[in-house]
Order: C-alpha cells, then sequence, then structure tokens
C-alpha cells in the first residue's frame, strides 16, 4: 500500500472517530466501501465448487478520466443457487465480526454487489451496499432488486484458447447495453460465469468488454466446501430501474445524497485537504442499460 494511501485512511477513522462530538465525518472524495458486522445468515446450498476472478473495472482518477482497478471476485456455484462476491470484502467483514485473522488485499473500492442466481426460479437477486453507510448512518444499508436470469444471445465462434489450463472457446453476446466476449471451458459443465454472465455450454473462464473498460479473468477454482448464505440485511427493496437512478443521483450529486444526517467533510484525493469545489464522481457502470 502506497504511504500516502495509508496517511488518508488513517485520517478518515481520525474524523469519523470525532462524529459524536462535532457531528462532522470526513469522507474521500472517491466512493469508499467499508466492512460491516455481519448480520444473521440463511444458507442457501452447498457449492459443488468455488472459483476465483480477477476483476478489472475503471474508478475516476479525478484528474479529468478513470483509472484501472482490480478486486478480487470468488464465484460460488451450488445445484440450486450460485452467488458471486467480493472475495477480498467478506474477509474483511470476518475479520471485523468474529476476530478472525483473514489476510487480504486492502483497498477501499472493493465491489459492493453480491448476486444470487437461483436456477429453479430462473430470477437472480442482487444487492448492494450502499457506500459510507455504516459512518453515517450508524449501519450498513443495503439495496436489493430481483429481475430474471438473462437470457443471452451467444454467438459461439470455432476460435479457442487455453485459459487456466483450461481449452476454451470464444463466444460473443451483448449484455447490459456492452458487447461481451467470453471464453468458456466445455470441461467445466457450469453454465454460469462471474457477475451475470452464463448460458453457455461450459463455465466462463474470461470475460472481456468490447470498450476496455470490463473484464474478468480467471484466478483458480476449488472445491471448498463453505456454503452458499444470504445476510439479513433487512435491504430496501425496489425495482433494478429505480436502483440505477439513485445510483446515477449518488454519483452526479453525491452531497445532496449523503448529507442527510449531519455535516460532511470530503476530502480531495490528491491533497487530503477539504474539496475546494463540487463533489462529483464520474460514473461508468457496469450496466449501461
Amino acid at each position: 500500500m502506497k504511504k500516502n494511501s495509508t496517511l488518508f485512511f488513517s485520517l478518515l477513522f481520525s474524523a469519523i472517530s470525532c462524529y459524536a462530538q462535532v457531528r462532522v465525518t470526513a469522507v474521500s472524495q472517491q466512493f469508499q466501501t467499508l466492512p460491516a458486522h455481519l448480520p444473521a445468515a440463511d444458507t442457501l446450498d452447498s457449492p459443488h465448487c468455488m472459483v476465483y476472478y480477477r476483476y478489472f473495472y475503471p474508478v475516476d482518477n479525478f484528474n479529468g478520466g478513470f483509472s484501472e482497478a482490480e478486486d478480487r471476485l470468488t464465484l460460488q456455484i451450488g445445484r440450486t443457487v450460485c452467488k458471486t462476491f467480493s472475495h477480498d470484502l467478506h474477509l474483511w467483514d470476518r475479520n471485523l465480526t468474529y476476530g478472525e485473522r483473514n489476510k487480504f488485499r486492502f483497498r477501499t473500492n472493493m465491489v459492493d454487489y453480491e448476486i444470487f442466481r437461483n436456477y429453479p426460479t430462473g430470477r437472480m437477486t442482487v444487492q448492494h451496499r450502499i457506500p459510507y453507510s455504516r459512518i453515517l448512518q450508524g449501519s450498513t444499508q443495503v439495496v436489493e432488486y430481483s429481475e430474471p436470469v438473462p437470457q443471452i444471445e451467444w454467438t459461439i465462434s470455432g476460435q479457442t484458447d487455453s485459459v487456466g489450463g483450461y481449452r476454451c472457446i470464444r463466444a460473443d453476446g451483448r449484455f447490459g447495453g456492452r458487447d461481451w466476449r467470453v471464453w468458456f471451458a466445455p470441461d467445466l459443465p457450469f453454465a454460469v460465469g462471474p457477475w451475470k454472465l452464463g448460458g453457455l455450454p461450459g463455465l466462463i473462464l474470461r470475460v472481456e468488454d468490447a470498450s476496455g473498460d470490463y473484464r474478468f479473468e480467471f484466478d483458480g477454482i476449488s472445491t471448498e466446501a463453505e456454503p452458499i448464505v444470504c445476510y439479513d440485511w433487512r435491504p430496501v427493496k425496489m425495482s433494478k430501474a429505480k436502483w440505477q437512478k439513485i445510483e446515477r443521483r449518488m454519483y452526479e450529486h453525491p452531497m445532496d445524497y449523503f448529507s442527510k444526517n449531519g455535516e460532511i467533510k470530503v476530502l480531495d484525493m490528491k491533497t487530503h485537504q477539504p474539496l475546494d469545489g463540487e463533489w462529483k464522481v464520474r460514473y461508468n457502470p457496469l450496466e449501461l442499460e
């Protein structure tokens, strides 16, 4: 971790510790996904296997463009349910909740979503953790929506490649307003992949967005028997369309969204001093529609 990042993280939490006295909370100009005390959970399924991916995505660099961020994702594949979530955020949550000492790669822009694909119902449940909610609202706030499992029209080509030692075949399809090139492994007979992608005769191991904004890269597979669980966050349930509208406004006008219960001091990513000017965060969502 860079020295200035360590300094900034310390500064952030020093400001938070004074919140009760002065009702002013200092937050980063860049949205941060914070760990949470895990609530009770329902066990949904036992996985056949757990697949790991390196996930690359754009974040505002506050210099007129985007920088590439990286997270690690876990895909649990069960008999009736599969689940995608941030591997490192999950370990950070467990350390905070249970006092465990799991090793994880620290950063504050981890993926905020957990996605559950239910095979029998043909539906998908998506939960988004709201940034800063634990320090601004006193508890972690989660938004949830449900949608049908995407029926992506894939075009399977004759092109092959090796990914992680598995023979893979290329397929192309469009979903969420983006064109995707994926590589799936017929020898791994699971018609799923990371995030919301799936529907091919084999596990998706590599994903590339045609614009170059997003990609997923296979990083290993195991048969660990960690159960697939759904935590009882008591989420606010809404339609996908409403969530997308809220999320866009959260990026375009974050001060309006976050400053409901007290004054917020926004710290510039470069100087670590209070931001001089309007707080905005560039918006380049994974789903464009």
